[in-house]
């Protein structure tokens, strides 16, 4: 009998071991879950501030395609007055060359004219 007892307190004793070892396993799968779960809210905060900066970044590119498109008419008569202005610069070029070119058989007439070659 006293055999039987003490088996039964070795039996007990392991239950109560095997108790502890499930209430820690049991404490650790609640910590497990909590931050499980805490990063599963970070992480969706995180997507949620993306989303906004998306939309915000989206809002602000449709800003900048209306402001262009609203100065296109701007931007398309200012290459009219450049082109122009090139063109009116190489016009003045050719008639300066002209000029100068004038003066050059001018003054080797008169050169001739005067004797002097």
């Amino acid at each position: 009998m006293a055999e039987t007892e003490q088996v039964l307190w070795e039996l007990k004793g392991q239950m109560r071991g095997i108790e502890h070892q499930l209430s820690k396993i049991a404490e650790d799968l609640k910590e497990s879950r909590k931050e499980s779960s805490d990063s599963r809210r970070r992480m969706y905060e995180q997507i949620d501030s993306l989303k906004e900066d998306a939309a915000e970044s989206r809002s602000k590119i449709e800003s900048v395609v209306d402001d262009l498109a609203e100065n296109k008419p701007v931007f398309t008569e200012i290459k009219r007055w450049k082109e122009r202005f090139i063109g009116m610069q190489m016009l003045l070029g050719a008639g300066a060359a002209v000029i100068g070119g004038g003066l050059v058989v001018f003054w080797k007439w008169i050169g001739a004219k005067l004797g002097i070659n």
